[in-house]
């Protein structure tokens, strides 16, 4: 009884404290609250007074009570996850799986491999031919009310109704024209006033749209991001690479060499390699006045015809219009 009492002296907190701080090291999913743990050692301390033959069972209880703590085998390992990367040949844009850049490669071949067989259309992606199923399944279930559009996704249909509904309270007050975004309108006054905000830094040429600016600027560095896979040739816009497809395509047989657009007629090429060499072959007999499309010069007298008609209310707006337009 005596070397049970003296064991039991011995049997202190901080004891079963540096115990119990060594489980919580190994077996971090038990921690330990020193408050609860005191309890329940002053209550072993009494029971032990009280009755001596009940402390030594209770020590046994108090040391089984704690489940043995997990010994990892070794030490965590984190494996380095391996980044690949799929290239565009042409543009270079970069892709985490093949298949987006399978479908990326269709923008600059031109090619369509998913044809709708109860029409002539193709797309370039499956998910483009299912959404165009539905307007011969469903039958063009969403229609505008404004303007009898057609829309096949909702979705489509949503963002086309604010062309309509949508609050157009910006209006300029040159030619009376409305927007429904600042930034739209702020844009359009330049047309009229001739502002030019956004300048090359290489070679001082203002622009009046800063994507103008962005695509002039690829000019002096060089970059052709897209590139024929036919002839090589290579472009700064995509739709001047989209247009000289066709040319190989036989989809547009007249080719600009300014610009790569094509066309499909002869006098449309002709007519539009005015805007690279400038000419304005159409002349008015009565100011002088030069364009370079036969109806804009036609549109232009009717300015001189105005100035002849009698005054009235409805000519002086109808003058206004026309030199607002």
């Amino acid at each position: 009884m005596a070397f049970i009492k003296e064991e039991s002296e011995d049997l202190k907190i901080e004891d079963t404290f540096t115990v119990k701080h060594e489980d919580a090291e190994q077996h971090t999913a038990a921690p330990v609250h020193l408050t609860g743990l005191k309890e329940e050692c002053e209550a072993v301390t009494v029971a032990q007074e009280k009755n001596q033959n009940d402390k030594h069972s209770a020590s046994e209880e108090k040391v089984a009570y704690y489940p043995q703590p997990y010994k990892r085998r070794g030490p965590y390992k984190l494996k380095p996850y391996n980044f690949i990367r799929y290239i565009c040949q042409h543009c270079g844009k970069e892709f985490s799986q093949n298949g987006n850049l399978q479908a990326h490669i269709r923008i600059h071949t031109g090619e369509k491999p998913f044809s709708c067989k109860l029409c002539d259309k193709s797309f370039t992606q499956k998910s483009h031919l299912q959404i165009h199923l539905r307007a011969h399944v469903e039958g063009m279930s969403f229609t505008c009310q404004h303007c009898g559009r057609h829309f096949t996704q909702k979705n489509a249909f949503m963002v086309h109704l604010k062309v309509h509904t949508a609050d157009r309270s910006k209006t300029c007050k040159t030619c009376g024209k409305t927007f429904s975004r600042s930034a739209n309108l702020l844009e359009h006054v330049r047309v009229h006033t001739g502002a030019r905000p956004f300048g090359c830094q290489h070679c001082g040429k203002t622009f009046a749209k800063k994507t103008t600016l962005r695509n002039h600027t690829k000019i002096h560095t060089g970059e052709k991001p897209y590139r024929c896979p036919y002839c090589g040739k290579g472009f700064i816009q995509p739709t001047n690479y989209k247009v000289h497809i066709k040319t190989h395509t036989g989809e547009m047989r007249f080719c600009c060499q300014e610009c790569g657009k094509g066309f499909e007629h002869q006098g449309k090429l002709t007519t539009h390699m005015l805007i690279h060499s400038g000419e304005k072959p159409y002349a008015c007999a009565q100011c002088g006045s030069r364009f370079r499309l036969k109806g804009a010069l036609a549109g232009h007298m009717n300015v001189h015809t105005l100035e002849r008609a009698p005054p009235s209310a409805s000519s002086v707006d109808a003058r206004s219009a026309v030199k607002a337009a």
